[in-house]
C-alpha cells in the first residue's frame, strides 16, 4: 500500500494519536491508586530477601523466587527506591512495565507504518493504547509480562527489520533474563536467519546474555533448577474460587472446594442482612 497523502493523513492520524495519549493516561491514573495483585506483594518480599541476603540465599529459601535473575534484581532495585523514598514498592516496581507498554506502541508504530501507512500504523496503536487487558497487566496486575513481551518484540526488530542480529540476541538475552518464556523465540528467529554469520551473531548475543544466569546456575544448580527450570504455576486455581454467603440470617452448607458455589440458603427471616464474599485466587 502507498504511503498516505500527507493531508489526508495528518488529520485522520492526530486524533488517533489523542486517543493513544488517553489510553496511557488511563494507565497512570490505575497505577496511581491500584496496590496490585498478590504478585506484587509477593515481589515486594523477594525484593527484601534479595536487598537483604543477596541472589543466592533468595533462591535457596524463598520458593517464590522462581525466574531468571533478572526478576529479582528488578524487584530488590524498586524494593530499594520504595524503600528510600518511603513510597508503595507496587508504583517503583510496575513503572518498567508502563515503560514497556510504551516500547510497545513505538514497535508497531514503527512495524506497521512501512507495510501499511501512518493512519493503520495510527489505529492499531491507538487499539492497543485501550486494551483492557494490557491495561491491567501493565497497571495494576504486577508481574512482568508486559516488559519481557515489549524486549522480545525489539529482538524480533532488530532482527526482521534492521537485521541486527547479534544486537537482536543480545535483546532476547535480556528478555530471557526476566522470564523463560521467550525462549520459544529462539528456533523462529534462528530460522530467519539466511546465513551462518548471520546466525553466529545471534546466537552469540544469545550466549553472552546467558551469563547470568549460567553463573546463577553453576553457583546453585540445585536452587537454580528447582525455583526456576522446574517452576510450574497452579494454573488450575486462577479465575473465581468461591462465592461465600454468610450472616446472622443464613445458614449454609460449607464447602472448603476452591470451585464450590455455595447457594444451600435455608431460614432466611425477613429484615436480615446476608453478605456475599467472592474469593478469587490465582497463581502467581
Amino acid at each position: 500500500m502507498s504511503e498516505d497523502t500527507p493531508q489526508s493523513s495528518r488529520r485522520a492520524v492526530i486524533p488517533l494519536l489523542v486517543i493513544t495519549c488517553l489510553g496511557f493516561a488511563a494507565r497512570i491514573g490505575l497505577w496511581q491508586v491500584s496496590h496490585g495483585s498478590n504478585d506484587a506483594t509477593i515481589w515486594a518480599y523477594v525484593g527484601l530477601f534479595v536487598t537483604r541476603d543477596g541472589l543466592l540465599k533468595t533462591y535457596h529459601n524463598e520458593v517464590d523466587c522462581n525466574q531468571p535473575p533478572g526478576q529479582p534484581y528488578l524487584a530488590s532495585a524498586a524494593f530499594q527506591i520504595s524503600h528510600a523514598t518511603g513510597t508503595m514498592f507496587a508504583k517503583w516496581w510496575k513503572v518498567p512495565m508502563l515503560l514497556g507498554d510504551v516500547v510497545v506502541a513505538v514497535l508497531i508504530w514503527k512495524i506497521i507504518r512501512p507495510r501499511r501507512g501512518k493512519l493503520a500504523a495510527a489505529a492499531i496503536v491507538a487499539l492497543f493504547a485501550w486494551n483492557p487487558i494490557a491495561i491491567l497487566v501493565s497497571a495494576h496486575h504486577g508481574n512482568t509480562d508486559s516488559l519481557y513481551t515489549a524486549i522480545s518484540l525489539l529482538a524480533v526488530w532488530l532482527m526482521e527489520d534492521r537485521r541486527r542480529f547479534f544486537v537482536g540476541g543480545l535483546v532476547l538475552g535480556a528478555a530471557i533474563n526476566i522470564k523463560l518464556i521467550p525462549v520459544l523465540l529462539i528456533a523462529p528467529l534462528l530460522a530467519s536467519c539466511t546465513n551462518r554469520v548471520q546466525a553466529f551473531r545471534f546466537v552469540g548475543g544469545l550466549a553472552l546474555m546467558a551469563i547470568p544466569s549460567g553463573v546463577v546456575f553453576m553457583l546453585a544448580p540445585e536452587d537454580f533448577t528447582m525455583r526456576v527450570l522446574m517452576y510450574t504455576p497452579m494454573a488450575e486455581h486462577w479465575g473465581l474460587g468461591e462465592i461465600e454467603i454468610f450472616g446472622s440470617g443464613a445458614e449454609y452448607l460449607p464447602d472448603d472446594d476452591w470451585f464450590h458455589v455455595n447457594l444451600d440458603l435455608t431460614e432466611l427471616p425477613r429484615g436480615e442482612t446476608i453478605h456475599f464474599r467472592v474469593v478469587a485466587t490465582n497463581a502467581n
